[in-house]
């Protein structure tokens, strides 16, 4: 989630407005489609791909009719959505937690995690 906030951050700041139409499907891809349903049937599970594969055709189609200033606007509202929900996921973690972990790590695991793309 931080990666997409960051890229549609950096689009919302240059005006960039040609991965609005991806928006959907980006965020399909960080939130799990079946998190708290590890007990759901195969069917409940396609049944739940189906509705968000809909989804996505449905958003696809009314963002290709948008014209940009439309657009920005709709990029923005993801974006302030997005960065709200960020915040609160990370606004809800145990920080001393994640002290203890990261002083646990090995000195090449932080260096690697420092030079990753989701650090900068």
């Amino acid at each position: 989630m931080a990666g997409f906030l960051r890229d549609i951050t950096k689009e919302n700041e240059k005006g960039e407005l040609s991965n609005v139409i991806n928006y959907y499907s980006r965020l399909r891809t960080i939130v799990s489609t079946h998190s708290g349903d590890e007990n759901a049937s195969d069917a409940e599970k396609k049944d739940i791909e189906k509705i968000l594969d809909d989804g996505d055709a449905v958003y696809r189609k009314a963002v290709s009719t948008l014209n940009d200033e439309y657009k920005g606007h709709l990029q923005t509202m993801i974006l302030k959505m997005v960065d709200a929900s960020y915040r609160q996921s990370v606004g809800s973690g145990d920080k001393e937690h994640s002290r203890t972990v990261i002083n646990g790590l090995d000195p090449s695991t932080g260096i690697s995690l420092m030079l990753s793309p989701y650090m900068k």
